[in-house]
């Protein structure tokens, strides 16, 4: 299976990658999903779920030492919890556009998304 990436910095300058691993492709009427086995070396072990539903809403989850669980949905601010080997935090993203053009052959899926922190929040006891 060949996975393409394409990276768009906030500046708007685009940062092409593509790489090759292993997965599978599942595709259903309602639902589609793809799994994948990153490449990365920081993120070894670590397996990616892409769910799609319709051109609406898209679930993305990491297992592994890297455990993530982000959901998209197009026009909506999410929370979504991201572990890493440094800790734990709680992140959001907001879905600027998603494209779903996936069939049976595969296809493409496409999906603008930015995402932040959360804030810490912090106390003082006297």
């Amino acid at each position: 299976m060949i996975v393409d990436v394409k990276i768009t910095t906030q500046q708007g300058k685009e940062e092409p990658l593509s790489f090759k691993t292993s997965g599978e492709f599942v595709y259903g009427t309602d639902s589609s999903m793809l799994l994948y086995n990153e490449v990365d070396p920081e993120l070894a072990g670590v397996v990616t779920q892409i769910t799609t539903f319709s051109s609406k809403r898209i679930l993305m989850e990491r297992t592994g030492d890297w455990v993530s669980r982000m959901e998209f949905k197009l026009g909506e601010e999410l929370a979504c919890s991201y572990k890493i080997p440094y800790g734990e935090m709680q992140m959001y993203s907001y879905t600027f556009a998603i494209s779903n053009c996936l069939n049976k052959c595969g296809g493409t899926l496409e999906f603008e998304y930015s995402i932040g922190s959360a804030p810490i929040a912090m106390t003082a006891n006297a």
